[in-house]
């Protein structure tokens, strides 16, 4: 089940609201790999969340990791000291292992968490991130070693507003990791989103699918195939009311995919040779690729 999926509007906006209000749902537990957390060796992570997250929620989060990965890396350190745009901090909490937390601290402004989100700066937009990032501190996250359940629900986000409208946003340990490679090795960067290639995009649906084929599909491997009930599935939470929905879904999705294959370094074709068609997705490696392979998600651009 897809955290982030595209949200109905109009009416059928407002009877969803009423319907999922204060609904919360539950991924399956998953491996979380090269991690010594436990002892047990075997550690899972499940993630609890609102169900009503958007592709504007997705934004400003991957826009926090743009930010925290502007923060020089000869300065990633398990420090309390100030950088110049974020702050590492030991939370007074420890984990489930014993040991402290260590988080990032994000200082920043709604003006450039917005342009790093890669959203417009617009009015709207302004009276809507008070509410997308009080939703996504109701992420929660739990790891479990061997058998055992291990700690409470942890935040995956939180944060405060300064005097003046300043933000202070802090990622959980889990999220600031990701910047820590040379402290802690064991963890490796995998996934890279390309936020410029993200911000040319129009419309939720091809946004929220460039997200999760730039997680599934890694440049220089061969085409995968994707079935369109696949795809759609990554996007909306329920399924269509009637085959004139379905229809309007599947048209949406072809749009999606045209925009996502006329970005650079991506190839989609059609394979309608089976009873139902497929769509085969390649990443091409770009010139840059080999350059950026060592760099942590949110550097330069990415997240």
């Amino acid at each position: 089940m897809p955290i982030f999926t595209v949200q109905p509007r109009g009416r059928k906006a407002a009877e969803a609201w009423d319907r999922n209000e204060g609904r919360f749902e539950r991924t399956d537990w998953l491996p979380v790999h090269n991690d010594t957390r436990f002892d047990e060796g075997n550690v899972e992570i499940r993630l609890s969340y609102p169900v009503w997250l958007s592709e504007m929620h997705e934004s400003v989060l991957l826009g926090c990791l743009v930010l925290a990965g502007r923060i020089p890396p000869a300065r990633r350190e398990f420090s309390p000291r100030v950088v110049p745009l974020a702050t590492v901090s030991r939370s007074d909490e420890r984990s489930a292992s014993g040991r402290r937390d260590d988080r990032i601290v994000i200082s920043t402004t709604a003006y450039a968490l917005l342009e790093a989100s890669g959203l417009a700066i617009t009015g709207p937009n302004y009276k809507s991130l008070p509410e997308v990032l009080e939703d996504l501190f109701q992420i929660r996250y739990v790891y479990r070693g061997g058998s055992e359940e291990r700690g409470g629900g942890t935040e995956l986000f939180n944060f405060e507003v300064e005097a003046g409208g300043r933000l202070r946003i802090w990622l959980s340990e889990r999220l600031s990791r990701i910047f820590y490679t040379d402290a802690v090795p064991q963890i490796a960067r995998f996934v890279s989103i390309d936020m410029a290639e993200r911000s040319r995009l129009k419309g939720e649906m091809a946004r929220l699918l460039h997200r999760y084929l730039s997680v599934v599909v890694w440049q220089g491997e061969k085409a995968r195939p994707f079935y369109p009930d696949t795809l759609l599935a990554q996007v909306y939470r329920d399924p269509p009311e009637d085959r004139k929905a379905k229809f309007r879904r599947r048209e949406g999705l072809c749009k999606a995919l045209e925009q996502i294959a006329a970005l650079d370094g991506w190839e989609i074709e059609m394979d309608s040779g089976r009873n139902d068609a497929r769509f085969l997705v390649t990443r091409h490696r770009n010139r840059f690729a080999d350059q950026s392979e060592d760099v942590p998600a949110g550097e330069g651009g990415d997240a």
